[in-house]
C-alpha cells in the first residue's frame, strides 16, 4: 500500500512540474526600438538601410543549448535615416524555452558594420562597454543614432555581406528585403573583379 501511495505522490508531482513548465507564463516586452542611421564619415542620414530584429529560441540540448529561429521583424530606414520597431511581447523564459534577442542585422550595400554613435572600438573596454550599454538603453527608449561605415574595398563589401548572413537561417518567406539586398550585393561584388 505504501508503494502505491508513493507512486501516486510521485506521479502527481511529475504532472504538476510538467504543467508548470509547459504553462504559458506572463511574457516580457522588448522595445520599442527607435534610431536614426547616419554615415560614419559624413554624418548624413542614410536612407534605404535594411534593419532586421532577429529573435531566437534556446532550448536544452544534449551537450549545448539548441538555438533556432523564433521570429523576425524587418524594416527600412526612411529618407532621414530613421526607423522604428514597435514594442513586442515575448514569452517569459522557462527552464525549457528561452527567447533571446533581438539581434540587429543592419545592412546597406556599400557599407560595413554598425555602432552606436560615440562608441569607438579603440576606447578602453570599460568605457566602451558603458557606452554600448547606454546606446542600447537609448535604443529602447528615446532613440539613438547608429553609424554605418562606408565599405571602401571589395573585400570590405564581401565581409559585410557575409556578416549579415552569419545568423541562423531565416525562413524563405521572412525578411525578404534583406534576402534581396544580399543577393543584389553578391552580384554587385562580382562585377568589381
Amino acid at each position: 500500500m505504501a508503494t502505491i501511495r508513493r507512486a501516486v505522490v510521485m506521479a502527481t508531482l511529475v504532472c504538476l512540474v510538467a504543467i508548470l513548465l509547459a504553462a504559458p507564463a506572463a511574457g516580457r516586452s522588448e522595445g520599442p526600438f527607435t534610431a536614426r542611421i547616419v554615415d560614419a564619415e559624413t554624418g548624413t542620414p542614410v536612407p534605404g538601410v535594411i534593419v532586421v530584429a532577429l529573435y531566437q529560441k534556446k532550448t536544452p540540448g544534449t551537450v549545448h543549448p539548441s538555438t533556432e529561429f523564433y521570429d523576425v521583424d524587418e524594416t527600412v530606414s526612411d529618407a532621414d535615416g530613421r526607423f522604428a520597431f514597435p514594442a513586442r511581447d515575448l514569452p517569459m523564459s522557462t527552464p525549457l524555452i528561452h527567447v533571446i534577442g533581438p539581434e540587429m542585422i543592419i545592412f546597406k550595400a556599400g557599407y560595413k558594420g554598425w555602432r552606436f554613435q560615440g562608441v569607438d572600438s579603440r576606447q578602453d573596454p570599460g568605457v566602451r562597454d558603458r557606452a554600448v550599454a547606454e546606446g542600447w538603453q537609448k535604443f529602447r527608449s528615446s532613440g539613438v543614432v547608429i553609424e554605418i561605415t562606408p565599405a571602401k574595398t571589395r573585400d570590405d563589401r564581401s565581409l559585410a555581406r557575409s556578416f549579415a548572413r552569419r545568423y541562423p537561417p531565416i525562413p524563405e518567406n521572412r525578411a525578404p528585403r534583406l534576402r534581396q539586398a544580399l543577393e543584389d550585393e553578391a552580384l554587385a561584388i562580382q562585377k568589381l573583379r
